[in-house]
């Protein structure tokens, strides 16, 4: 598993992007805690304050929303030829497989 969590915030929309360009054909997992900047955001990741490795956390959620919902994201997506997929997908494609 490669791990992208990079400070400052700005590189990681770079590492992932072209992680995504180099991919080759198979299925893999991004995971991303996304979320939309709200009070309720900010209280839910407060107990990750003071960690050195996750400051501020709510913005790099804020953050990775935004990038995975940018223009630049659904772009690379289609240049890659990668196909987005629900865990709920993959589990009705392996079961209709049987």
């Amino acid at each position: 598993m490669e791990h992208y969590s990079v400070q400052p915030i700005t590189e990681r929309e770079h590492l992932i992007l072209e992680a995504l360009r180099s991919m080759a054909p198979s299925i893999r997992e991004i995971f991303a805690n996304c979320a939309t900047e709200s009070d309720e955001t900010k209280a839910t990741t407060a107990h990750e304050r003071g960690r050195a490795e996750t400051p501020d956390s709510w913005r790099l959620r804020v953050h990775d929303m935004d990038m995975f919902c940018s223009a630049a994201s659904r772009e690379t997506l289609g240049e890659a030829c990668i196909i987005p997929l629900s865990w709920r997908q993959l589990r009705d494609a392996v079961l209709d497989s049987e």
